[in-house]
């Protein structure tokens, strides 16, 4: 069903497309988002501190981005095979908002 579906393809070409968008951040702010990094649509980045991890999630939270720690320094991005591009724009805007709170 997955295959059938198109949802593998899917997730590569969204991966692709999620990873970029986090990369753009991590040019934008670079002493923030550390280590872009990715495989599908399973994403994250690194902090440069677990309070500033903390305070990220706390954040993206307040803004319904539901983001997952990873590590002691790191935030993870899971989205649904279903996610929309849309919704990946709608995240990384979230992200980024919350990223210069930080700043």
């Amino acid at each position: 069903m997955i295959e059938a579906d198109g949802l593998i393809a899917r997730a590569a070409e969204y991966g692709r497309y999620l990873r970029a968008r986090l990369d753009e951040l991590a040019a934008e702010f670079p002493g923030l988002v550390l280590d872009v990094r990715g495989r599908g649509l399973m994403c994250a980045f690194s902090l440069p501190t677990t309070t500033d991890r903390d305070e990220l999630i706390r954040r993206l939270w307040q803004r319904r981005v539901i983001v997952l720690p990873s590590g002691s320094d790191s935030v993870r991005f899971r989205p649904a095979l279903t996610v929309s591009r849309a919704e990946i724009d709608e995240a990384a805007e979230a992200v980024r908002h919350a990223v210069e709170d930080l700043a």
